[in-house]
């Protein structure tokens, strides 16, 4: 459902990146060691993240799996200043999923700010969104929070809207207010009440 929306929502050029296929990482020592937080959709999704020629080899790596070598592609880009304006939020957008994916969400975060502080971009919604999550998965709930906050003002009917329920509950889960983490959760739940993840945040209800 995610993947169909940002292909939707996306409308660069001609060069498809497919994404990793296995969703980043939901670990966090927050939240106890019996039950982590709830893997937040990351559906693989199409994205046409690059287009120039200078990015063809890392889009090569990266389509190959190999995300460590893409990722120094991705960063001599950007440390050579070979990128700008466009194609340089482009290249930290790309780079942030690498990030998530390799379980950096420091980086991860890092990346996504510069996406989300544009003014106007395409994957500016989607960065706002991912930068959330990986401050959440980093250990900084409040920050996630606050994030997704302002994802709900900026985006009202944004695609991760009800993604944002989520970060949101484990953020409260991880702060020890287990009653707005519920109502978080509850409401998730009445929304969507045939998603995949629903097992688990029924569990996560439950503590």
């Amino acid at each position: 459902r995610l993947a169909e929306m940002l292909r939707r929502l996306l409308t660069f050029w001609a060069l498809w990146a497919v994404l990793a296929s296995q969703p980043a990482s939901a670990r966090s020592p927050l939240t106890g060691p019996q039950l982590g937080p709830v893997q937040h959709s990351l559906d693989a999704p199409q994205l046409d993240v690059l287009s120039e020629a200078d990015f063809e080899r890392a889009v090569a790596q990266f389509q190959q799996g190999d995300l460590h070598g893409a990722r120094r592609q991705l960063e001599a880009l950007l440390q050579g200043e070979r990128v700008w304006g466009d194609s340089r939020a482009r290249v930290h957008f790309l780079l942030g999923w690498i990030s998530a994916t390799l379980d950096n969400q420091q980086q991860a975060s890092a990346n996504f700010y510069q996406v989300r502080k544009q003014e106007e971009h395409p994957l500016r919604e989607p960065a706002a969104f991912f930068e959330a999550r990986a401050d959440l998965l980093r250990g900084h709930p409040r920050t996630a929070i606050a994030e997704c906050g302002t994802y709900r003002e900026t985006w009202p009917e944004g695609v991760w809207l009800d993604e944002c329920l989520l970060v949101e509950a484990d953020a409260h889960v991880a702060l020890g207010n287990h009653r707005s983490a519920g109502e978080l959760f509850e409401e998730f739940v009445e929304k969507h009440p045939d998603d995949r993840r629903i097992e688990t945040i029924h569990l996560r209800i439950a503590q």
